[in-house]
């Protein structure tokens, strides 16, 4: 005897589900939009706090040690680690200091950040263009 599915009141006659209400359909732009600005603010906080803090303070633990790394990659060769070695490669002709290493760090970052923020948007994109 095979088991009868729970019928919703959603369900067209042909058996397959309807598409979503045009209220839900509003609602979820309407959090998305809260989503989006939300974000925005953390994001803008996040910016004004590196901006206040990017000449204050220095870390003696991790900071100072990779950036003796970068300064002097040949004395770290032999090191558990090359990151050191690729970033002073690539940025070893700036004879970066603190402060623009900080700079340096956070532009990566963020543009990180961008690539990451738009193929995830270009994905829901799809996802939404599909269902």
């Amino acid at each position: 005897m095979a088991i009868k599915p729970l019928e919703s009141p959603h369900q067209k006659q042909n058996g397959l589900p309807e598409t979503p209400m045009p209220a839900l359909s509003g609602n979820r732009q309407a959090l998305s939009r809260y989503v989006v600005i939300l974000l925005a603010v953390c994001g803008v906080l996040n910016l004004a706090l590196f901006a206040w803090g990017i000449n204050r303070g220095f870390d003696i633990k991790d900071e100072s040690f990779m950036l003796t790394c970068y300064r002097f990659p040949e004395l770290y060769a032999g090191f558990t680690t090359s990151f050191h070695l690729i970033v002073s490669r690539l940025f070893g002709g700036f004879d970066f200091g603190l402060l623009q290493a900080r700079i340096a760090g956070f532009t990566v970052k963020l543009l990180a950040t961008l690539v990451f923020a738009w193929g995830f948007w270009q994905w829901l994109r799809r996802e939404e263009a599909s269902s």
